[in-house]
């Protein structure tokens, strides 16, 4: 997994791999025997701050003391919490396309980025994701938006876009470095606004960048 992003503290959502993201929602633990759900893994809280994972193969069930997974026959020693949380993948549509980083307003309207320029929103929770024109094929790294229409999503080859319509449309700046009578660009990896006049970014070799009115 490479980002990662909560909206309270039952709530999130994270991206990895191979276009993986995933929703994490924490739901009440309903007891024993338990069957795992499709498309979902169910972590179970154990006292010893461990977790039993639970995928759509298998029922968990407590046997002599332990909590045990069939047909797999993985053991769990420790006692449950009752607490769970339902780790659900969705379909973003980028097949295997990296996601690096993913943003929400709140908890139907959010935003993922990646590899390839790659930015994809959706605005029902992760039903359904729908990708938007990036206008670059550099890398992305971070995404944040103030508010529901303005936004900025930073990555590879100093690469920093900025939208004011939610997505829709992008516009790209391309920040660079001095180095050596070269024009450098520089390799950004995070981004944040606090309203839709100032946002900050970083990079690589140290850089801290703000954007904000001109005075």
């Amino acid at each position: 997994m490479t980002g990662l992003y909560f909206i309270n503290e039952n709530t999130g959502w994270v991206t990895g791999r191979f276009g993986r993201l995933a929703k994490l929602k924490e739901e009440p633990f309903p007891g024993f025997p338990i069957t795992g759900r499709v498309g979902s893994v169910l972590h179970i809280l154990l006292t010893s701050g461990g977790v039993a994972q639970v995928d759509q193969w298998n029922t968990a069930t407590i046997k002599n003391g332990k909590i045990v997974l069939s047909p797999s026959g993985v053991e769990y020693s420790d006692t449950a919490t009752g607490k769970m949380v339902v780790q659900t993948y969705q379909t973003t549509g980028i097949g295997e396309l990296e996601l690096a980083d993913v943003f929400f307003l709140d908890t139907n309207t959010g935003w993922a980025v990646g590899q390839y320029g790659v930015i994809i929103k959706t605005t029902n929770g992760g039903q359904a994701w729908s990708r938007q024109t990036s206008g670059t094929s550099s890398n992305l790294n971070a995404v944040h938006f103030a508010d529901a229409n303005s936004g900025w999503a930073v990555g590879q080859d100093g690469n920093i876009l900025s939208t004011t319509d939610g997505g829709t449309t992008w516009t790209k700046t391309i920040w660079t470095i001095e180095r050596f009578g070269n024009a450098i660009p520089v390799m950004f990896f995070g981004v944040h606004a606090v309203d839709p006049n100032h946002a900050w970014a970083v990079g690589r070799s140290g850089e801290i960048i703000r954007y904000a009115p001109i005075p």
